[in-house]
């Protein structure tokens, strides 16, 4: 049997938001992939979104997800990049800062179960969840600020 002449492949990047761009990312594509072949193309699919912005952790709103966290959980909390996709793209034009947080206590057994079969939380994470949720709702509605 003959091999094919026409090969395609689809690649879903996650930006990370100190790339310049899509087009800085396709750039590097084409520069690691035509080093091995240059009848290569490489295209986007006009699927593309830009970098996600980072939002600040010099701002009160933060201040009140973080001292909420330390007051419910009893834990620091330190910002980190969330690598996965999600809709905040949707609400970019409406704030500078887009917090992607879940308020959600689990042991490393638990993770996996994310989007996966029998998806559950205890009823221990549910209640610490409402917790913060009650505790950011009164830091922000008094405009406590952090210590």
């Amino acid at each position: 049997m003959p091999l094919s002449v026409l090969v395609s492949v689809f690649v879903n990047h996650r930006v990370h938001p100190s790339d310049d761009s899509m087009a800085s990312v396709l750039e590097y594509d084409r520069k690691v992939i035509r080093g091995c072949d240059d009848r290569i193309e490489v295209r986007p699919l006009g699927l593309s979104c830009p970098p996600s912005p980072c939002s600040r952790t010099d701002v009160m709103a933060y201040d009140w997800i973080q001292r909420s966290v330390e007051l419910v959980f009893g834990n620091p909390c330190a910002p980190s990049l969330l690598t996965g996709n999600t809709d905040t793209r949707h609400y970019w034009g409406l704030s500078d800062n887009i917090y992607r947080f879940s308020p959600i206590n689990l042991h490393i057994s638990e993770v996996g179960m994310f989007h996966g079969v029998n998806e559950r939380i205890s009823a221990v994470a549910l209640t610490q969840m409402v917790e913060y949720y009650e505790t950011f709702i009164m830091l922000s509605c008094t405009g406590v600020e952090q210590d």
